[in-house]
C-alpha cells in the first residue's frame, strides 16, 4: 500500500480543461458529434452521471440483499398445526384446550383463539351437538346451535374468531379469555 501512494504521489494530472478536450476528440474519433455538456465551474459534476452512478448503487444494493437472502438455508420449521391436527383427529379437546393456554401465556393470541375456538368445536362434537368438518362453516355450525341454550355464547365467541382472522382485527388477551371461558362453561353445561 505505501508503494501505491508513492506512485500516486508522483504522477501528475493533466488540469481539467485538457482532460475534456481529449474527451471530445475520443468521441469525435468514435462518431459521436456531440460535445460534451461544459459545466459551469471546474469541480462541478454533471447532475445525469450523478443520477446513473446513484441507479448503479441502488441496483448494487437491491441486488446484493436479493443473493444475501436467497443464498442462506432455508430449514423447515416444525408444524404445530401437525400436532393439532392430530389432537383433531382423536377428538382431544382438553388437549387444544391446554395447548390454546400454552399459547396464550407465550402472547400468541392469534393462535390462542384459534386453538381456543376449535377445541370449542370439538367439545361440541364429542357431544354430539354439531358434527365437526372441515367443510362446515362457521355459520353453519352457528345455525346448528341455534336450537340449544348457549347458542349466544357460541355466536359470540364464533363473531370474535372471525373478527380476528377475516377481520383482521388484533387479537388480545381478553379475546383469548371469552374464548376460553366458553370452553369452560360448555365442559361444564352438557352432559
Amino acid at each position: 500500500m505505501g508503494g501505491a501512494l508513492v506512485i500516486m504521489s508522483t504522477v501528475e494530472f493533466p488540469p481539467p480543461e485538457q482532460i475534456e478536450e481529449d474527451l471530445q476528440e475520443i468521441l469525435r474519433e468514435l462518431g459521436y458529434a456531440q460535445e460534451i455538456s461544459h459545466w459551469s465551474r471546474p469541480g462541478d459534476f454533471p447532475l445525469e452521471i450523478f443520477l446513473i452512478m446513484a441507479l448503479v448503487v441502488v441496483m448494487a444494493f437491491i441486488l446484493s440483499q436479493v443473493i444475501c437472502r436467497t443464498s442462506r438455508r432455508w430449514e423447515p420449521m416444525p408444524s404445530p398445526q401437525h400436532e393439532e391436527e392430530e389432537l383433531v383427529e382423536r377428538r382431544d379437546y382438553q388437549a387444544l384446550r391446554a395447548h390454546a393456554l400454552s399459547l396464550a401465556h407465550q402472547g400468541h393470541y392469534r393462535d390462542a383463539v384459534r386453538v381456543a375456538y376449535l377445541s370449542l368445536l370439538i367439545l361440541l362434537d364429542a357431544h354430539d351437538v354439531i358434527q365437526f368438518h372441515p367443510s362446515l362453516t362457521n355459520f353453519e355450525y352457528c345455525l346448528t346451535v341455534k336450537a340449544y341454550p348457549f347458542h349466544s355464547l357460541f355466536t359470540r365467541v364464533t363473531q370474535t374468531f372471525n373478527a380476528i382472522f377475516y377481520g383482521n382485527q388484533q387479537a388480545t388477551s381478553t379475546h383469548f379469555q371469552q374464548c376460553i371461558e366458553a370452553v369452560s362453561h360448555l365442559e361444564e353445561v352438557l352432559p
